[in-house]
């Protein structure tokens, strides 16, 4: 390794750990953000692109106070509640006493400071580009970036604050080269005022792999006897509530947002604080209809529907949860201390992961209060719960239940459209109507659906849901967005895209880029991201939505492309229709073949065989990019152009909205087709 691959290489895990760095802070200030985690890379693309096109001037010295201007940004806007009107549900608790602005208007300022940060990256790294062998370079660009995807799960497992993740892109920028000694003391301590300003605001918090966690107390108004979030408290909308003891229970917020409420609701919880009873009832109900022996909690958070089953006299509890913090938490701090208790088997999983691998029957199952937060991966629209709330997640669980088991479904959205999508996919799976609770108590968190092939056993009920039976769009595993009520993109995506694309569009004309694109590598770009973007979202159905699962299926996607490019080190002569050919066979098979076969095999055959199959077209896409890069005059513009149609990409992948996950592929055969016909023409 020459200074000069080595200087690539630490610009490459330098580019790759903030782009990851931003996608986890910024949703920890700007809670909104955690829906649209896809626009932070987006900005990132545009910033790195714009910067390739364009390397001359602009000093280095200016990286790290565009960082620092990103954070105190970010900053400032935590300070205010986001109006939409989104036919999504977004779970936004802390806008409604807060100085609002328009969805559009803070995403589109977040893009412009996180583009902006990166046009410096984008200019260092093209002088190397250029300077450098063409697959050499490219080589050491993906090597960097794979270390680069590889640190912040490193962070993750070690537990480390965010304060350690900016003292690390600091300590990789210091490695930049600087004019004069003057300009690395200007960026140094523009680096330190970030390390210092994450440091502060982050204190007190716990740091998931997804999320930012607090503990808060737990409120109650005496009056009615209710408990509320203490977000709430804070908009002194209940003046006259008063604080519970730890030992009662305690608020986690996420993001700052209310999540989880662990509480002592034993009989002697309960008698010390009568507060707690209607919340009890709510827990306990799934236990007061027959057998229980086996129990399956999906989404069992920080343990109240565990204590719940253990109280009712459960002999085996499997208690699934996708966060190991919640569950440190809930372990650590849960008043009944649930996760003590031998008859308890906790599976840190995602739900869909463990569906397919548990061979156990069950009395109960119980989908705890699973709503999402956060997105499974910054390159897609879908959320961590996406595919637990599909038709063919419910099959699945039909068929661990025992010939009288029962599902029990509580959600929190209070929209009455979500609970008549449950109803309707309930009524498809188990083929009877379900039954409907939402009023049992004064204050009952969400709504809880019944059913299963025990449900005559339930003697009594207090609501049906049965007036209004048309039709509904009921979620998929190719269309899995529980949270969007009708096919299609929304009016304010819409509208969001729109305003993205005119202003990168005046950008690129204004400062005389725009000529500089090579549209065949912008299409290569785009297409590459629609293809990569369904790999990750299938993986996760294949293999879960863990965040282990998303790192590895990019670092196998980073591989693929190192792949390629060692195969054309070794195979310089290799045609390019040919490649294009190979490649939509590949596409071809992948939009033919159904996700469903795989998903008979065992998890570790699954995982092998999915990620070779998914990867595949990645490899090809690869081959056929380096194969033109090489010929390339301008490798600088020509990657350039191949991030900015990433961004393309990126906006094109909301079409799923619409026409589901599948079709992402055929729409990329399209796009590759135009650029193989460009070349052709040349």
């Amino acid at each position: 390794m020459n200074p000069q691959q080595a200087r690539l290489f630490l610009l490459s895990v330098l580019a790759l750990l903030l782009e990851v760095v931003l996608i986890r802070w910024i949703p920890s200030e700007v809670r909104i953000v955690g829906y649209f985690l896809n626009f932070v890379l987006l900005a990132c693309f545009f910033g790195m692109g714009f910067g390739l096109l364009r390397p001359e001037g602009g000093s280095n010295v200016w990286l790290l106070p565009a960082l620092l201007a990103t954070l105190v940004l970010t900053h400032l806007l935590s300070y205010l509640g986001v109006r939409t009107s989104s036919e999504e549900i977004f779970f936004l608790g802390y806008d409604f006493a807060l100085p609002q602005v328009p969805l559009w208007f803070c995403l589109l300022l977040i893009f412009v400071a996180c583009a902006a940060t990166f046009v410096l990256i984008g200019r260092e790294m093209a002088g190397y580009f250029n300077a450098l062998p063409p697959l050499s370079a490219y080589s050491w660009n993906i090597a960097g970036s794979i270390l680069g995807t590889l640190l912040m799960p490193f962070f993750s497992w070690m537990e480390w604050p965010p304060w350690t993740w900016l003292a690390a892109v600091v300590a990789l920028a210091a490695f930049l080269p600087m004019r004069s000694s003057r300009e690395r003391i200007v960026a140094l301590a523009a680096g330190g005022l970030c390390i210092a300003m994450v440091a502060g605001a982050g204190s007190d918090a716990f740091w998931s792999p997804y999320q930012k966690l607090r503990i808060q107390p737990l409120y109650y108004n005496p009056g009615i006897g209710a408990v509320f979030p203490w977000m709430e408290m804070r908009a002194k909308q209940h003046l006259d509530t008063q604080s519970l003891p730890p030992e009662a229970g305690f608020n986690i917020s996420v993001n700052e947002d209310f999540f989880q409420s662990p509480m002592d609701l034993s009989p002697a919880g309960v008698a010390r604080w009568p507060a707690l009873d209607a919340m009890r009832r709510q827990y306990e109900l799934p236990y007061t209809f027959g057998s229980h022996d086996d129990v399956l909690i999906v989404g069992a958070g920080s343990g109240n529907d565990v204590a719940a089953a253990l109280r009712a006299g459960a002999r085996h509890v499997d208690a699934v949860e996708i966060d190991p913090m919640l569950l440190r938490i809930g372990a650590q701090r849960h008043p009944e201390h649930p996760y003590d208790d031998p008859r308890v088997t906790v599976w840190c999983d995602d739900a869909r992961a463990f569906f397919k691998k548990s061979t156990r029957r069950y009395d109960v199952a119980v989908f705890g209060l699973l709503d999402s937060h956060m997105l499974t991966s910054r390159m897609s629209s879908v959320r961590l719960d996406s595919y637990v709330y599909t038709r063919d997640s419910l099959l699945e669980v039909s068929r661990l239940l025992k010939p009288d088991g029962l599902v029990f479904m509580e959600h929190g959205s209070a929209e009455r459209w979500t609970t008549k999508r449950l109803f309707y996919m309930l009524s498809q799976v188990f083929g009877r109507l379900p039954y409907f609770y939402s009023h049992f108590n004064s204050n009952p968190v969400g709504t809880i659906l019944i059913s299963g092939p025990g449900l005559e056993r339930i003697k009594h009920r207090e609501v049906d849901f049965e007036e209004g039976l048309g039709s509904t769009v009921l979620p998929t595993d190719d269309w899995p967005f529980f949270y969007l009520r009708e096919r299609g993109v929304p009016r304010e995506y819409l509208l969001i895209l729109g305003g993205l694309a005119i202003l990168c569009a005046l950008t690129m004309m204004v400062t005389g880029t725009l000529r500089r694109v090579d549209p065949p590598f912008f299409l290569l770009g785009a297409a590459f991201m629609l293809i990569e973007t369904r790999s990750i979202t299938a993986a996760a159905l294949l293999m879960g939505s863990t965040w282990m699962v998303a790192t590895v299926i990019i670092v196998v996607v980073l591989l693929m492309i190192l792949a390629a490019n060692l195969t054309l080190l070794r195979f310089s002569d290799l045609r390019v229709s040919g490649l294009f050919v190979v490649l939509g066979l590949t596409l071809l098979g992948n939009a033919l073949l159904p996700l469903g076969i795989l998903l008979s095999f065992p998890l570790f055959l699954r995982a092998i065989l999915g990620a070779i199959w998914l990867t595949l077209p990645l490899y090809c896409a690869g081959l056929v990019f380096g194969r033109q890069f090489v010929r390339s005059s301008q490798r600088g513009e020509a990657l350039g152009s191949n991030l900015l149609g990433g961004l393309l990409g990126g906006m094109l992948e909301y079409a799923s909205m619409a026409i589901g996950y599948a079709a992402l592929i055929w729409l990329a055969m399209g796009i590759y087709g135009i650029a193989w016909w460009y070349w052709r023409r040349e």
